[in-house]
């Protein structure tokens, strides 16, 4: 598997999300909130731009208000060839904060450096809890 640098975007958190026991997020905790879930391929042949990808899209989700950034790397894959390397996790106020962001100029203007920075299209999904 290849091997991916450690990146950090830095997100303002204004709570904590309390898991229970079984896994399952304490919907109590997110009343209305909305999960943004980005699934991932790197172009590791081309790092600069993954880096300036990230570097830049941080900035964009703060703007339309994202909290609780939650990175993860796949370590290893053991069912499936779906071949997902980064998967990131933002929480949003609402739905229609995440469709904005979409549509904003600042979103759009990074589809080149997007295309360059990832193997393939991202998967990007609007999920709630459970």
């Amino acid at each position: 598997m290849e091997q991916l640098p450690d990146v950090s975007i830095n997100l303002s958190v204004t709570e904590k999300t309390k898991f229970e026991p079984d896994g399952f997020i304490n919907k109590n905790d997110m009343t209305q909130k909305k999960l943004f879930i980005v699934n991932a391929i790197p172009n590791t042949g081309d790092m600069q731009s993954f880096q300036s990808y990230l570097s830049q899209i941080g900035v964009i989700v703060t703007k339309f208000g994202a909290s609780n950034m939650q990175r993860f790397k796949t370590t290893e894959q053991l069912m499936g060839q779906g071949g997902i390397k980064v998967i990131a996790v933002f929480e949003f106020p609402d739905s229609q904060s995440i469709k904005d962001m979409m549509a904003s100029d600042d979103f759009t203007a990074l589809n080149e450096l997007r295309k360059k920075a990832f193997k393939q299209e991202v998967d990007l999904m609007i999920c709630e809890t459970m």
